[in-house]
């Protein structure tokens, strides 16, 4: 059965072998010309078109005629605009009513020509609208696909017969810049005669992408050695007098790389998402990054470098698009809350904050916000995230309300605002009295609104607060109660000293989910500090290397012990870009050894 493939392997029709065509070069009725494809959160993907040197070149003249096609109609739309000016300047003297510009009843040429030129406008307008409504974007996997269970055809006749909304042509997803390195590859096989366009061919066509070619920049790869050694693989390959063809694992490689864009949050598949792909599946190519110095984790984590920029560049409008729905205020999209004053003077909206892209961007951290699903899902009220501070413990709160943004959350938090309680605001200037009355209003508010996710950061500022009556009580008590009676939904965090000395078998400790936020490392801490890095170059004008973040993380982790990663080896990347830009001068490449002498200044460590 197909399910038991899912995910794992790509699914290969027994009758074409994965050509997608029978012995008359047609589609193959037993998969309807898919081939080959892979199973994914209850999809099925696949390469769809059919490449050759004919259809290349076709395209090519197409691509050609619809650029000279475009050129004229705006170039008409020009002749027109500057018509009417034209005319308004030769008519400046004359009063000019509405009636003046029905050019058959003022007869003159100008006017003729500016009315003419309407149609080329609307012709364009027309041919973007065409273009726009013919865009695939990549469908990001929401949290209920992510989760949901598995139905899969049976077999390849089933398939065949299924939705098209449920079999996925992947390259509808790739630009068409990433076209054109696949149409390269192919022309490359077919220069050399190779009876299979394989990963080596694509990959070599990819790196004359200039995102690939900074992606090795950034990897410190001798651009010139890697070129070298590519050439020679493929001179390598064996010739034939056969019809060049895609392989099945550039079919494999073409799938896997939109996947991979799909599971990054890209738009579109890009030359970058080859890389991966390619390498997997050639283990020369492997071999020749090896000794480059550039295996697969570091290739991925620069690749994933690029991509946070990328996001991070076009926060704004990302945010601003797929919340256009997410309301600026306490009201749901229903328009049902109610207003929530004292909340709202004492408190900051996460939701709105993120909605505008004021949040840090939240990276590698899937797991632990998937804990934090799971566990609203199975009936707790609270979570308190528990850990180091410096740990990246609000970073993650940030990530919780870009994903309720983006109502990428389960069912139960849809439709609600993230708010930050400032605890330090609400006993400042209060009596214990005061205090708690404020904090049993805005517990009111909260249960009567029915949208609103709590959060308090440093939950144990709660503790010990009472009226000092003798029926008086903790105010932390006071929202464990609440939280006991699943009134509402509520997020802490806490570090684990003050988890341990102040919540720990208490009623608020036991009314609360705990998930740790543990110091990252490794990949994981790499890929946290490169989502910080775009702000300190374009702070201290200097460029990072891959190797100066993977030399900070391993050696703070090694002699500073006072502090966490990813917090102390964002301080030492932010000292070394002030003293390299003075040293050295704007522009310059931060190295490892730069690295090695600010550890060594801080720790008095040689």
């Amino acid at each position: 059965m197909l399910e038991k493939q899912l995910n794992s392997q790509f699914i290969i029709c027994p009758v074409c072998n994965g050509s997608g065509k029978n012995k008359y070069g047609l589609g193959c009725s037993n998969c309807a010309g898919m081939g080959l494809g892979k199973f994914f959160h209850d999809r099925f993907f696949y390469w769809g078109p059919k490449l050759g040197r004919a259809i290349i070149e076709l395209d090519h003249l197409r691509k050609k005629f619809h650029l000279a096609l475009n050129l004229i109609s705006y170039t008409i739309g020009l002749i027109g605009l500057i018509a009417l000016g034209w005319w308004v300047y030769l008519a400046s003297d004359q009063t000019i009513g509405l009636g003046v510009f029905a050019f058959w009843r003022e007869k003159h040429i100008l006017i003729l020509i500016f009315w003419l030129s309407c149609l080329a406008d609307m012709f364009i307008v027309y041919r973007l609208n065409e273009e726009e409504r013919k865009q695939h974007k990549i469908k990001q996997f929401k949290y209920k696909e992510r989760n949901r269970g598995v139905n899969l055809p049976n077999n390849w006749d089933e398939l065949k017969r299924a939705k098209s909304n449920y079999k996925i042509d992947v390259a509808r997803g790739y630009t068409p810049q990433t076209m054109e390195v696949v149409e390269q590859a192919f022309l490359l096989a077919n220069k050399f005669n190779h009876r299979y366009v394989t990963p080596i061919h694509l990959f070599f066509s990819s790196l004359a992408d200039t995102q690939v070619a900074a992606i090795f920049s950034r990897l410190n790869v001798n651009s010139k050695k890697l070129m070298e050694n590519i050439k020679g693989q493929i001179a390598n390959i064996t010739k034939s007098k056969g019809k060049t063809i895609l392989s099945r694992t550039l079919k494999e490689v073409l799938t896997e790389a939109y996947l991979e864009a799909a599971k990054l949050g890209q738009k579109k598949v890009t030359a970058k998402n080859f890389i991966i792909p390619c390498i997997r599946q050639d283990k020369n190519l492997e071999e020749i990054m090896f000794d480059l110095e550039a295996d697969r984790d570091k290739i991925f984590n620069v690749i994933l470098w690029f991509i946070i920029n990328e996001k991070l560049v076009e926060n704004y409008k990302i945010y601003k698009k797929k919340a256009r729905f997410k309301p600026g205020s306490g009201m749901d999209k229903a328009y049902t809350a109610v207003a929530t004053p004292t909340l709202s003077h004492f408190g900051y909206d996460l939701t709105i904050a993120a909605k505008w892209g004021r949040l840090d961007y939240c990276v590698a951290r899937e797991e632990e916000i998937e804990k934090i699903w799971q566990n609203f899902e199975s009936g707790k009220g609270g979570v308190i995230l528990v850990g180091p501070a410096g740990v990246g413990k609000n970073t993650v709160i940030d990530g919780v309300a870009q994903l309720m943004v983006r109502e990428d959350v389960p069912k139960i938090l849809k439709d609600k605002r993230l708010v930050e309680l400032d605890v330090a605001r609400l006993i400042s200037g209060a009596t214990p009295e005061q205090a708690q009355e404020r904090m049993l209003v805005i517990i009111d508010e909260i249960v009567r609104a029915r949208n609103i996710l709590l959060y308090i950061d440093n939950i144990e500022n709660l503790m010990g607060i009472t009226s000092g009556t003798e029926e008086s009580l903790d105010l932390s008590e006071v929202l464990a109660g609440s939280l006991e009676k699943r009134n509402f939904y509520f997020l802490a965090s806490v570090t684990n000293e003050n988890y341990v000395k102040y919540i720990e078998g208490r009623p608020l400790g036991n009314a609360m989910a705990k998930v740790e936020i543990k110091e990252p490392s490794g990949n994981q801490a790499i890929q946290i500090i490169e989502s910080k890095i775009g702000h300190l170059e374009g702070k201290y004008k200097v460029y990072f290397s891959y190797n100066a973040l993977e030399e900070v993380v391993k050696l703070s982790k090694k002699y500073i012990h006072d502090k966490y990663l990813p917090q102390k080896a964002i301080d030492i990347l932010e000292l070394v870009a002030v003293k390299v830009a003075k040293k050295k001068g704007e522009q310059s490449i931060v190295t490892k050894e730069d690295i090695a002498t600010a550890v060594s200044e801080i720790t008095n460590i040689p």
